[in-house]
């Protein structure tokens, strides 16, 4: 990755391990060995060894796949291994967790463009500190990150603004 001069990155990360192809073949597998029942037992134990390549072979192309996926958050750009958003044209960074996520410590952050533009770093560690970061790099207080809905055409805006970038609609 190439970076301007006077760059610095605060922080850089990749998707976290997804656990749920290796937990299915584990479960595959054990399901190998579990069953005498007889003819059913031998089709149960086919079906288990199919499973069990797929989801082995599934953990190993996530596995690759995510390697190859990098994020990055610079004093002056949000870089994904798609696109880039500057940080002076920020409007909002925010975050959404499942709640097997929250256990895990894991989320997704979003990086909301003042064009309507956006950048999603999908299911990296430890969220929070990467949407402060965020918020931080740009100035903006964690209360007024705040979006409304345009009356008119429905685009989101950002909160503060006087007229929609979209139509032009006066927001209040």
């Amino acid at each position: 990755m190439e970076f301007e001069e006077g760059e610095e990155v605060i922080w850089k990360g990749r998707p976290a391990y997804h656990f749920r192809y290796p937990f299915l073949a584990f479960l595959f597998f054990i399901g190998l060995f579990g069953i005498i029942l007889g003819p059913l037992g031998e089709a149960i134990d086919a079906i288990s060894t199919i499973f069990f390549f797929l989801f082995l072979i599934l953990s190993l192309v996530s596995l690759i796949v995510d390697k190859g996926k990098k994020y990055y958050l610079t004093n002056r750009r949000v870089i994904s291994h798609k696109t880039t958003l500057l940080v002076p044209d920020l409007s909002n960074v925010r975050m959404d967790q499942s709640r097997l996520g929250r256990l895990r410590g894991v989320g997704n952050v979003y990086f909301d463009s003042r064009d309507g533009r956006w950048i999603a770093f999908k299911h990296v560690k430890d969220p929070n500190l990467l949407v402060r970061s965020g918020l931080s790099l740009r100035g903006i207080s964690a209360g007024a990150t705040s979006t409304i809905l345009c009356n008119y055409c429905g685009a989101r805006i950002p909160g503060g603004a006087t007229k929609c970038p979209t139509c032009g609609a006066d927001v209040r």
